[in-house]
């Protein structure tokens, strides 16, 4: 059985282009038509008062630390952080695997609610971290990545790459050299992601040539301390960044340069890491990309909504390489769609939609989020209207 949704905008293809007035039409896992104009056939839900986008990809979280938030304040990154002795894994290892479970399930309808259908996760704890996250996610059907790393030695990675979709580094200097190329040689034999921890803290060079010359990474995150040469070599190996400013804030440890990889065209996409220390909501990342940047350069023209939101649908999906079935609406995509209230209090009159979805958006406005057709989320405001279609 298809639905269709008729909608008062929407966003079509990886340009975003914004349509007025139209229709999209779900069956089973996916969009199969898109057009514009209203239609009045069976199985049709009026939600002409919204704007559909592409489901909201968070790049970069840490699920497992949801069962100690705001823990530690006032210590530095390195004693929050750092692995093996770090507050968090100390308390990894104190907190029982039900209350991790409980609490990372909270998590991933937090996330739901808030429009994000996709996470990336960096998975502590090897295998038994992976089957945790696995666990939690029973009753949940928003889409994870799972990035996991080794916990009882390197040879650890032979069960993780058959239980992940492949390996979040925290540290590259947590490796020899001979163990980064076992884990490099073993993705790339199984066509599993590589992605790392950058010059998060400090500006080392070394940290930097280790994991591209022995990592051979597909996604570098944080790159607060990249120099311009740092951008241009992740440039010509065509690897994306994912940045986390707002935690990046949180722990006070400094801003990526957004402007100068904007410049170079890299493909950027947005996370919230630590659920411990920042929230995972990516409406509060988009705005906060939007005003710290253009408060910290003094510059009213960037950075540019459309490129805020693409950061996490269009330039996430690639990064993730999912592109090929999400991250923008088009025909033979899966059904991933953010349904936003436009007649809301503090969204309505807006002469600047995208930028209101950017900077304005809250919990509260997203009517519906669909996860490969499926209904995750529902504001109670449009119950009776998706009564009949519980499972689209």
């Amino acid at each position: 059985m298809n639905t269709t949704f008729n909608i008062g905008f929407f966003t079509y293809g990886e340009n975003l282009d914004l349509i007025s007035g139209g229709h999209i039409t779900v069956e089973d896992e996916y969009i199969v038509e898109i057009g514009r104009g209203y239609v009045s056939e069976s199985n049709t839900i009026d939600l002409r008062s919204t704007i559909a986008i592409p489901g909201i990809i968070n790049a970069h979280i840490h699920t497992g630390d949801s069962a100690f938030k705001d823990v530690g304040f006032g210590l530095s990154l390195r004693e929050l952080v750092s692995y093996p002795n770090g507050l968090k894994h100390k308390l990894l290892k104190s907190t029982s695997r039900r209350q991790l479970i409980k609490a990372i399930s909270k998590t991933l309808l937090f996330l739901a609610s808030t429009g994000t259908t996709i996470f990336c996760d960096f998975r502590e704890g090897g295998v038994e971290g992976v089957r945790i996250l696995r666990k939690a996610m029973k009753n949940s059907i928003v889409k994870p990545v799972i990035l996991g790393r080794p916990s009882r030695g390197i040879h650890e990675v032979n069960d993780l790459i058959n239980c992940s979709d492949g390996f979040g580094i925290s540290s590259v200097f947590n490796y020899s050299v001979n163990d980064l190329k076992f884990i490099r040689e073993l993705a790339k034999k199984h066509g599993k992601i590589i992605a790392a921890h950058v010059l998060e803290e400090m500006n080392d060079e070394n940290e930097f040539k280790l994991a591209l010359k022995h990592l051979e990474p597909d996604i570098l995150v944080h790159m607060i301390y990249a120099s311009r040469n740092n951008i241009l070599e992740a440039k010509e190996r065509k690897i994306s960044i994912v940045i986390c400013p707002r935690a990046n804030a949180s722990f006070g440890i400094g801003t990526p340069p957004l402007n100068l990889m904007l410049n170079e065209n890299i493909n950027i996409a947005l996370g919230t890491d630590n659920v411990a220390w920042n929230s995972p909501n990516m409406f509060r990342e988009m705005e906060y990309v939007y005003k710290h940047y253009r408060a910290m350069l003094k510059n009213t023209s960037f950075p540019k909504a459309e490129e805020i939101l693409k950061m996490v649908t269009v330039n996430a999906a690639k990064a993730l390489r999912i592109s090929d079935k999400y991250g923008s609406i088009e025909e033979g995509k899966k059904a991933n769609i953010v349904f936003i209230g436009l007649n809301d209090p503090n969204m309505v009159k807006s002469r600047n939609i995208m930028l209101s979805i950017i900077h304005r958006c809250e919990a509260e406005n997203i009517k519906l989020t669909l996860v490969d057709g499926k209904i995750a989320y529902y504001n109670k405001q449009i119950l009776k209207k998706i009564s009949s279609i519980k499972d689209v």
